[in-house]
């Protein structure tokens, strides 16, 4: 009987041991099989907690996970991509009713954007306004494609003028292509009439500029929004609002 109780006593030392050494030394990262695979971050999201997240919750294929670490690891190293708000959004795709499909289509859109350089943030806070509005997943991708769409045909524009970073540093680049596509997509979805609106290039000019002007002294500077003024044109911002306008279905080309 003695020894009976011996063994019960070393065998919970053990297992007390265990527990202690996995809670002082355990990483951030928790993978619970009978609840959903979570990231836990000790203190501050980092990185890693997001390639973690990736390569074991993220249902998608490894052709998928792995274009998508891929494309995330030198925007967070430029510090183009916060990892909270892309861990956040990622546990969102996860945690929702998209099928495989639908989320490897958001993980494409995300591997393709960052791999042109192109700011995500846009990308990400449409996935959140989404799924919390429980929107059907279908229209969650449309209007993310949509988005990158717009995105990209912005960045080219103003490649094509020089406001770039070989001018201006990263952060304002990636603000003027996310506020700029921002104000392209907010001034059709608020439109009566898209079709015809679309096509006023003043009225587009004057709604863009206006929105730049309003973040002089926070997120841009006076001589970017300058810079935009002079070298882009209404007719510029006019293409991409209609283009904007087809993808949605509210205007015919």
């Amino acid at each position: 009987m003695m020894r009976h109780w011996l063994a019960i006593g070393i065998l919970i030392t053990g297992v007390l041991g265990l527990v202690a050494f996995q809670a002082q030394a355990g990483p951030s990262f928790v993978l619970d099989q009978a609840a959903a695979c979570t990231v836990t971050p000790s203190d501050k999201t980092t990185a890693s907690d997001v390639q973690s997240f990736i390569s074991q919750c993220l249902t998608v294929s490894d052709p998928v996970k792995t274009a998508l670490s891929g494309a995330t690891q030198p925007a967070f190293q430029q510090s183009r991509l916060n990892p909270e708000d892309m861990l956040d959004m990622l546990k969102k795709l996860e945690n929702s009713q998209a099928t495989q499909t639908q989320k490897e289509q958001i993980c494409t859109v995300f591997t393709n954007t960052l791999n042109n350089k192109i700011p995500v943030q846009l990308l990400i806070d449409n996935i959140a306004e989404g799924v919390l509005l429980h929107a059907p997943f279908d229209v969650i991708v449309g209007n993310v494609q949509a988005l990158a769409a717009t995105l990209e045909e912005v960045k080219k524009l103003l490649d094509s003028k020089g406001i770039s970073t070989q001018k201006y540093s990263q952060a304002l680049s990636d603000t003027s292509i996310t506020e700029i596509s921002k104000a392209l997509e907010d001034y059709i979805a608020n439109s009566n009439n898209p079709n015809s609106d679309a096509r006023n290039a003043q009225a587009v000019d004057d709604f863009v500029i206006g929105r730049l002007k309003n973040l002089i002294g926070t997120t841009l500077t006076q001589q970017m929004v300058n810079d935009i003024q002079s070298n882009v044109t209404g007719a510029e911002l006019s293409g991409i609002a209609l283009n904007a306008c087809v993808r949605r279905g509210k205007c015919s080309t």
